[in-house]
């Protein structure tokens, strides 16, 4: 049904978003990127791809930040036109896209309130896909200090929020979250975890019920998130002091590795335990290549990959996927999430160049549809 029907409701914005794929940078892209002397001359490299002259008005010298701002805004600036021209279910559909990047925003001012500086200094790097009107502007108002600093600020500033939801579940069961007393990071650690975890708990059941090849591309996607995120969680809570937090109150209820595998890697406390719990999955080879990045006594961490790193390049290889099976929403997921990646690369490039490093390039790229650029 979905394939006779699909095309009238959202045959032509589909149409539009999978156009923009042939905007992606190249491989010869990249190439010419870094062989850039310095930031304008990375300008002047991004004006010969689709990017064109988005950077023209920009005083010389730029900055990293300038580039990811202006990268940030072009691809929200394409994201609401997308989203205009969708139909309610779509639009629902693309909110929910957003709402993750809105809880990072959120966790970013807390953190750099934690750590002492003024969420003021931070508001112009949110990430501006997901920024609702004066909420941030309100938060670097709150007393991160008091003892009820969440309660304060989830019931004046992101209870009228979309992500709000998220939050009051915690909010009302003081026994349950035991953060009471000025917040510290490991507090906000568990806090941006569960966030997440009802995030992405509803925006699966969300593609379930939607159903057809919705819910079986997107399915998959957040399915694959929920693992990553439980082995992230598992590995990053060794490396962190004074974080004893359940896995199972902060890893998403769903996916391959649930309940069975996040059981075992609950009780996980050595590397060499994570390595047995996840021998019989999917990720025991991924697993493998970067485990030594969390051992005690591992190698130079700052030239390993670790397993954030191996999640940008495995999921980017789903989201391109996507845009094989039509008749789905994910298309427009997956296109915003390699937009984000590119978005990455391209800051990678700029810092490797500040930094007199551009031989270091290729270490930090993740390849978007690589395999067909010189097809």
């Amino acid at each position: 049904m979905e394939m006779a029907t699909f095309n009238i409701q959202n045959g032509f914005v589909e149409a539009i978003c999978r156009g923009l794929r042939s905007g992606f940078l190249t491989e010869d892209d990249y190439r010419r990127l870094a062989s850039s002397e310095n930031l304008d001359d990375l300008r002047v490299a991004l004006e010969d791809t689709d990017y064109g002259t988005f950077m023209q008005d920009e005083p010389s010298p730029l900055d990293v930040h300038t580039i990811r701002r202006k990268m940030q805004e072009r691809l929200c600036s394409e994201f609401t036109f997308l989203k205009r021209q969708a139909d309610e279910n779509l639009s629902e559909f693309m909110e929910y896209c957003t709402y993750g990047i809105m809880i990072e925003n959120v966790f970013t001012v807390l953190q750099q309130a934690i750590a002492g500086k003024s969420p003021q200094d931070v508001l112009a790097k949110l990430n501006p896909l997901a920024k609702p009107n004066n909420v941030f502007s309100v938060l670097a108002t709150v007393d991160i200090g008091s003892a009820d600093a969440m309660q304060e600020i989830y019931q004046v500033i992101l209870i009228d929020t979309p992500i709000g939801k998220y939050f009051a579940q915690y909010i009302s069961d003081e026994e349950a979250l035991n953060v009471k007393g000025k917040l510290d990071s490991n507090q906000l650690e568990w806090w941006k975890n569960v966030i997440m975890k009802s995030y992405l708990e509803d925006f699966y059941a969300f593609v379930q019920n939607i159903g057809g090849a919705t819910a079986e591309v997107m399915g998959f996607i957040l399915s694959t998130e929920a693992d990553f995120r439980t082995i992230s969680i598992t590995a990053n809570k060794m490396m962190m002091e004074n974080f004893n937090a359940d896995l199972k109150e902060l890893a998403p209820a769903y996916g391959s590795l649930y309940p069975e595998v996040t059981d075992k890697l609950s009780r996980c406390t050595e590397v060499s335990a994570i390595t047995s719990a996840l021998e019989n999955t999917l990720y025991r080879e991924q697993w493998a290549s970067v485990k030594s990045f969390y051992e005690p006594q591992g190698g130079a961490r700052s030239e390993s990959k670790n397993w954030d790193d191996m999640k940008f390049s495995h999921c980017g290889k789903l989201m391109e996927y996507s845009f094989e099976q039509q008749f789905n929403f994910g298309v427009f997921y997956a296109w915003t999430q390699l937009r984000e990646q590119e978005i990455r690369n391209v800051t990678w490039i700029a810092e490797m160049i500040i930094m007199g490093k551009k031989q270091s390039v290729d270490l930090g790229l993740i390849s978007i549809f690589g395999s067909r650029m010189h097809s």
